[in-house]
């Protein structure tokens, strides 16, 4: 049996060719069409071929993509769950594909070399880790036992001036945090915004964040749907079997008495072959639903099973065959729906059995533009071309049916998404974003889609959290299953500086959406700012049982260990670890704990080592020269230090836009840090007067705002006003605080400081009174 067929176009045969030596060079058996002539049809050999190989590379470039034996072979390939995707010249995959990640041959070859050596890996060797799959010792892969009971954060800007815990979250996170805060913002036209912050935190001291449950028995009522196959003759015709399955979902997640397991989790599981009893055991749901669409010219067929996940046996089976129209695809919705409920056992409430009845549209090409649209905004990426592509399909579904209010919302979504993420300063695309919710809200006011477009209106555009809330309270009402919804609530929620309901929704998410990397990481997040490391562990260790190379994972490792003051732990951890090809934090990672340890044989080695090339982050141009110079300061040599300070300080002055990213969460350095670095009392006083005068309602960022504020003033001599921003994050954080400071270094001028003796008998007395109850 041949290990890997290559499809291709034939004007990329000479690229090919050196992937077949390469491969073989690798020892995998390849089989390639060499001896098929261009234009022949799609022989028998070929296909006999393609069902025997393990693997199916499929090369994308400007001449695949428009080859429709390519598609054809890559359709094979993705039902077969053997796809290995990439793209030659930097070529996206076309519509039907695009879920599908395509490794980027066009630039860094080392990188994309090593992540097709583990991507065939995992289809030939049954899962288990290419070559160069990173590796982490044993000790990183157990719960951390041995911890200090009085522990601190150092991450978080605790470290330094420098603001690590900004550098760490943009580097590895692609969350709700990595955007632009919009300036000039504060109340809307209509109404004023959320009140003062700190009078909604204000009862915050000694927050519980109660840790996870990541091991609950599973809910009798829950359900997954597995991705719909494509059976068209067309691949084309994918991405509607996928909007059909997100469509199916959707429905489903407004259904109270039902436990739905989101889109997310459960696309990873697109071809597979894994056994039903596993697959519910892992996303932990009592049954799985597994289902295929056909379109063909008028017709469309939908096979769909429902299968019971300890017996692995049908409860039901149903094929639909109609004529494809609106209209009765959501009707076959409506109708698997009502099946799955009785199966369950679930009961439709009266407001079920009326949202079962809504009919979005009536136009089939409207339709396909939504669903086309939507697959756009999923894969955008924080790329504003994605996004416009995506308004573009919404325009064009609008213009089929111009009262279609979920193609207003949607493209209300992707423009705010744009604002938030990309262009916070354009307030006419915001005010574009409005006009489109109003016409939604005139056409379906209560509708989820509808709700949540005006949810992020007023979080992303005016950071207006009360508002934001009351909207999605009303979509959860809609849609109590919903795990996007459970999640913007908990990061509004974060915002807003209610923690314990943050964390609480976030959990919730989870729950929902199970094998989410980003919703456990977020409450990680949240459990080191508040020095809860053994809730964060206990969310670690989980995530590692699911994959135990992923970046993330160690670097949730690293993040706990050296904010909780363990430096050397988190030494001999990064020491001891392989990274995967393209872990931007790792060298960061290093540099960073050296920097922490204050040991002068680490940094110098952290800095020999670092990149020839270190990464530019956008909006950030400067994170690594100041991390050097906070790293020479360290090692004691003051000078090359200080000519460092300078050379950056000359490029900054002399620079028309000087801090990009300003204050914004998403900023791995501040106005304040360089000032604070060179002890520059004026110029910090002058930074915090900046911040001060442009304060958006943000109690999360203000965590990190506020500590690297405290530490500039302590480096540039004015304790008072350190301590008085100590104090606001206190208030924010409660006794737990003290930690933090505890362990910085940059504190250790404070330790006799009668402020800093009442913050430690203060948390004394606090964590005696918990240990007690």
């Amino acid at each position: 049996m041949t290990d890997i067929f290559i499809s291709y176009a034939r004007a990329d045969r000479a690229k090919i060719e050196k992937f077949v030596s390469a491969l073989e060079a690798e020892g995998y058996s390849v089989w390639w069409d060499r001896h098929v002539a261009g234009g022949s049809e799609f022989s028998k050999d070929i296909e006999k071929e393609l069902a025997a190989a393990k693997a199916v590379i499929v090369a994308w470039s400007k001449q695949s993509i428009e080859s429709r034996w390519v598609k054809d072979e890559a359709g094979l390939a993705a039902e077969a769950g053997k796809l290995v995707s990439l793209s030659l010249d930097g070529s996206l995959p076309p519509i039907g594909f695009k879920q599908f990640h395509a490794i980027d041959f066009s630039s860094n070859t080392k990188t994309a070399h090593d992540d097709l050596k583990r991507s065939i890996a995992l289809k030939i060797d049954a899962g288990q880790p290419a070559e160069a799959a990173p590796t982490m010792p044993a000790a990183a892969l157990a719960t951390h036992a041995g911890r200090p009971k009085i522990s601190a954060k150092l991450v978080g800007v605790a470290l330094s001036a420098l603001a690590f815990m900004s550098v760490i979250a943009f580097v590895v996170m692609r969350d709700d945090t990595e955007r632009v805060v919009p300036s000039g913002t504060g109340a809307e036209p209509e109404a004023a915004a959320s009140s003062d912050v700190t009078s909604t935190v204000s009862g915050s001291a000694g927050i519980d964040l109660v840790p996870e449950q990541t091991l609950t028995p599973r809910p009798e009522k829950s359900i997954a749907v597995l991705p719909f196959a494509n059976r068209s003759p067309d691949p084309d015709d994918a991405f509607f079997t996928e909007g059909m399955h997100d469509d199916l979902l959707t429905r489903l997640s407004k259904i109270a008495d039902m436990h739905v397991i989101s889109r997310t989790s459960v696309i990873g599981y697109a071809g597979t072959e894994r056994k039903i009893p596993d697959i519910a055991r892992e996303l932990g749901v009592a049954t799985i639903m597994e289902g295929a669409v056909q379109r063909a010219g008028s017709r469309v067929r939908i096979n769909v099973q429902l299968i019971d996940a300890d017996s692995d046996l049908h409860l039901w089976a149903e094929t639909y065959d109609r004529e494809l129209t609106a209209e009765n695809i959501f009707d076959i919705q409506s109708e698997i729906t009502k099946a799955i409920a009785v199966a369950l056992n679930s009961v439709l409430s009266e407001a079920d059995e009326a949202e079962l009845e809504i009919l979005p549209t009536q136009s089939l090409a409207a339709y396909d533009a939504y669903i086309r649209g939507k697959g756009l905004l999923e894969a955008s990426f924080l790329t504003e071309d994605k996004f416009n592509d995506a308004i573009k399909e919404f325009d064009e579904a609008i213009a089929a049916d111009p009262d279609f209010a979920a193609a207003y919302a949607a493209k209300a979504e992707a423009q705010l998404s744009i604002f938030w993420r990309i262009d916070a300063g354009n307030t006419a695309l915001r005010e574009k974003a409005r006009a489109n919710i109003d016409r939604a809200e005139a056409l379906m006011p209560d509708e989820v889609e509808t709700l949540v477009a005006r949810g992020y209106f007023h979080y992303w555009g005016f950071l207006d959290y009360e508002r934001a809330d009351t909207v999605i309270d009303r979509a959860l009402a809609k849609a109590p299953n919903n795990a996007e919804v459970w999640a913007l609530k908990g990061y509004v929620a974060r915002r807003a500086g209610r923690f314990d309901e943050s964390a609480t929704a976030l959990r919730r998410a989870n729950s929902l959406d199970p094998l989410s990397e980003e919703i456990p990481w977020q409450l990680v997040q949240s459990y080191i700012q508040f020095n809860r490391f053994e809730d964060a562990q206990a969310i670690v260790d989980h995530a590692r049982a699911l994959d135990p190379t992923s970046e993330r994972v160690f670097t949730m490792d690293v993040r706990i260990m050296l904010e909780s003051g363990e430096f050397e732990r988190a030494w001999t951890l990064i020491s001891e670890t392989t990274p995967g090809s393209g872990w931007t934090s790792y060298y960061f990672f290093r540099l960073i704990i050296a920097i922490a340890a204050r040991d002068s044989e680490k940094i110098s080695y952290a800095l020999e080592s670092f990149p020839a090339d270190p990464l530019v982050y956008p909006g950030n141009p400067e994170i690594f020269p100041l991390t050097k110079a906070e790293a020479l300061a360290a090692m004691g040599l003051e000078e090359e230090s200080r000519a460092l300070l300078n050379e950056i300080n000359e490029r900054i002055k002399a620079s028309d836009n000087p801090y990009p990213a300003g204050w914004s969460a998403n900023a791995t350095y501040l106005p304040v840090e360089l000032p604070g670095l060179m002890g520059d009392l004026a110029g910090v006083r002058a930074a915090v007067a900046d911040f001060e005068a442009s304060i958006t309602p943000d109690a999360f960022s203000d965590l990190n705002r506020h500590y690297a504020i405290a530490i500039a003033f302590e480096r540039a001599g004015d304790r008072d006003s350190a301590f008085e921003y100590l104090d606001k994050i206190t208030r924010l954080v409660g006794p737990s605080q003290y930690l933090s400071i505890k362990v910085d270094p940059d504190f250790d001028g404070i330790r006799d400081d009668p402020r800093y003796l009442v913050m430690k008998a203060n948390y004394e007395t606090w964590a005696a009174e918990r240990n007690g109850r």
